[in-house]
């Protein structure tokens, strides 16, 4: 469905913002340490950290299988939430005139 390929893709791009973030926090660690030892930041090194930094890197199939297996995780057959709609599904939905419940996936 278009909500779930959404999710998949935001959590993928913020896995890669969190990176990014990290990566720059010790960029500025490292600066702030050598700024108390040298009294300089590093020169060349901080232009180009800070044009490698300035850009996030392109989304890969890894990052789109890590946010499917962290939305799927998420997810659990047996939740109330997962239940109640099986309950009603079961009432007032298409599935009900299914005698036997199909295995659920995390996709609803």
């Amino acid at each position: 469905s278009c909500p779930l390929l959404l999710q998949v893709c935001r959590e993928a791009v913020v896995h890669i913002a969190h990176e990014q973030a990290m990566r720059l926090e010790q960029r500025d660690a490292r600066a702030r340490g050598a700024d108390m030892g040298s009294g300089a930041a590093g020169g060349m090194d901080a232009e180009v950290a800070e044009g490698e930094l300035g850009v996030l890197r392109p989304v890969m199939a890894k990052d789109f299988q890590r946010a499917l297996d962290k939305l799927s995780a998420s997810v659990s057959e047996r939740g109330k939430e997962i239940s109640r709609v099986m309950e009603w599904n079961e009432l007032y939905g298409e599935m009900k005139k299914k005698k036997k419940r199909a295995p659920m996936s995390i996709y609803l």
